[in-house]
């Protein structure tokens, strides 16, 4: 028997996750596999469980049937053994652990997701820096999507707290990237909203792109302190980066790619894939440079560097988070 939590999109409503459910259920018996669906009863909302009986069912194609499935955002797959398992110590949960790396995943790089429900005596920080003490290493560039779930649970005779855990491996939805196009960090150039550098934020995180805001105006710090109390929680996980001035990243430019984005771009953006791949610096840096609400890329700089446009030259150009996006999008990122 296999387990197989099912996370679902945020934007999923209590109604809408019972139609979920149904099409699942619907989908996999479909191919003749005996499933029990419910809500998880340890986070009911936008959380499904899957109880698949026969283990040997289990293939990438239903892997992948219940991720196209619209709503569903990743899955968690659990083997019986390793499914809400008890453990009072953190030493206790580390051996374990230990044992499942060592043997099941056979690699001493991973990357770890960690949830907790309740009160836990011990958290992530500490999980990880124990098992650096035994080589076994959180990276996010391993192959492997190893994912910890605990819960509080009833109390030992001699008072101790006793925990219980899920043990299993993540798999998301996102698709496979093309490896062929270094990823581009994305400069915004001096912003002055408080919008426009929320946008880029959300960019970053979703494109896992790292992000550099010009301070020619001298307000981006102050900025962004606004859009930590307002707008966007997130910022430590989004590699950012402000420096004085735009002229001090361009001096690079014998060794990196620059390219703008602007409403008075010379060539159409359906061509960047190919300017880069032709460019013969596949392996330098590659910056995009976008253009703040109210002046957008200055003149000297468009002279510099090639500058796409995007659709046609209306008179109201995109945002630069849209041009961004678009851009990002272009490339398979």
């Amino acid at each position: 028997m296999i387990f197989i939590l099912v996370k679902l999109a945020r934007f999923v409503t209590p109604k809408e996750q019972e139609l979920i459910a149904n099409d699942l259920l619907k989908t996999l018996r479909g191919h003749s596999i005996p499933v029990t669906i419910i809500n998880d009863s340890w986070g009911s909302r936008r959380r499904l469980l899957i109880q698949l009986k026969d283990k040997s069912r289990y293939s990438p194609n239903i892997q992948k049937l219940i991720l196209q499935t619209p709503g569903v955002n990743s899955l968690i797959l659990f083997s019986q053994s390793d499914f809400e398992f008890e453990t009072t110590s953190l030493t206790d949960l580390l051996a374990h652990l230990e044992d499942y790396i060592v043997n099941k995943i056979r690699s001493n790089t991973v990357f770890i997701t960690y949830q907790a429900f309740g009160r836990i005596p011990f958290h992530k920080k500490a999980i990880l820096d124990r098992l650096k003490r035994k080589h076994i290493f959180h990276t996010g560039d391993a192959k492997h999507n190893l994912y910890i779930e605990v819960k509080r649970d009833k109390q030992t005779k001699e008072k101790q707290p006793v925990i219980k855990v899920r043990l299993g491996e993540k798999i998301g939805s996102t698709p496979i990237r093309n490896k062929k196009i270094t990823s581009p960090t994305l400069i915004l150039y001096s912003p002055f909203t408080i919008q426009e550098v929320a946008d880029f934020f959300r960019l970053a995180l979703t494109f896992k792109a790292r992000v550099i805001f010009t301070n020619e105006n001298k307000m981006v710090e102050k900025i962004i302190e606004q859009v930590e109390e307002t707008y966007f929680k997130g910022l430590s996980k989004v590699e950012h980066q402000i420096i004085p001035n735009l002229d001090s990243i361009m001096e690079n430019k014998e060794r990196s790619l620059f390219y703008g984005f602007s409403l008075w771009g010379s060539d159409p953006i359906t061509s960047l894939r190919e300017k880069i791949e032709s460019s013969g610096k596949k392996r330098e840096e590659i910056f995009f440079i976008f253009g703040n609400e109210e002046k957008g890329i200055p003149l000297n700089v468009r002279k510099m560097i090639l500058t796409f446009y995007i659709g046609v030259k209306a008179s109201e150009p995109l945002r630069a988070s849209q041009a961004a996006a678009y851009a990002l999008g272009i490339l398979n990122i």
